[in-house]
């Protein structure tokens, strides 16, 4: 069990984000069929490390971005985590490779607002998806 170091009292406290990028996952339904009937879908894992001064900036950038592709271009959207290790993680839906293949940046301002707050990137993986298990919870709206 991770013991409270100095200042970690249960307050949340600004961390240095390390030198990492990001990573990109791709899943589609092939082989033996343990998605129960669900349709193909492709998803994408980004990872970055974030200058400290522009965390904020990162994230408003982000969010606008998300918001446009998801309105122009029919992605099933994206979630924003700060991983424990400072760096900033993305998950991201899409219906398929192709519509992400097709699908132009909808707000450069917003893309620009994250390019100028990202300190490093890894470069993209795929994956194929194997079995899914994730159960999304209702949230009363």
């Amino acid at each position: 069990m991770r013991q409270n170091g100095p200042g970690e009292g249960g307050r949340a406290e600004a961390v240095q984000v390390p030198q990492v990028a990001r990573h990109h996952l791709l899943f589609t339904r092939t082989g033996r069929d343990r998605t129960r009937g669900k349709p193909e879908m492709f998803a994408v894992i980004y990872r970055w490390s974030i200058k400290p001064d522009k965390e904020q900036q990162f994230a408003d950038g982000w969010h606008r971005v998300t918001e446009a592709i998801h309105a122009q271009c029919g992605s099933y959207g994206s979630r924003l985590h700060r991983a424990d290790d400072g760096t900033w993680v993305a998950y991201a839906r899409w219906p398929d490779a192709e519509s992400r293949e097709r699908c132009a940046m909808p707000d450069p301002e917003g893309a620009a607002m994250m390019s100028d707050a990202i300190a490093e990137r890894f470069p993209e993986t795929r994956l194929q998806l194997v079995d899914d298990l994730l159960a999304e919870p209702v949230h009363p709206v």
